[in-house]
């Protein structure tokens, strides 16, 4: 545990700021996500989704919050697959995308062809 998953906790709460309540809860809600590499899957999920999305800092903080399953998402099977045939369907500029996904964040869990 002290190696290799409380560092990752750690980071985890100190890359989105979060209270030790709100990684609790994080953790609590999507347990799988402890087996995850921070720098090899957590910070590149997190990134991809706050470029991709032109998020702050505190609308990821919220996002993850919100829906801790984003964290362990797969950035070109979830974040931009998704997201980029959401956005051409329905023609969003990049604002509308971002304001649709933030509204909804289940959005991003699920396959734009299967689901949408």
């Amino acid at each position: 545990f002290d190696d290799n998953i409380k560092p990752t906790f750690e980071m985890v709460q100190s890359y989105l700021k979060l209270s030790d309540r709100e990684l609790r809860r994080v953790i609590l809600h999507m347990p799988y996500n402890i087996v995850l590499s921070f720098d090899g899957n957590i910070r590149p999920a997190m990134n991809a989704l706050q470029d991709h999305l032109k998020l702050s800092d505190e609308q990821l903080r919220e996002a993850v919050l919100f829906n801790p399953k984003i964290i362990g998402l797969s950035i070109d099977g979830n974040i931009r697959s998704t997201t980029n045939a959401l956005q051409d369907f329905l023609i969003l500029t990049d604002d509308e995308l971002k304001n649709t996904v933030i509204s909804n964040l289940k959005i991003l869990s699920l396959s734009f062809d299967d689901n949408i």
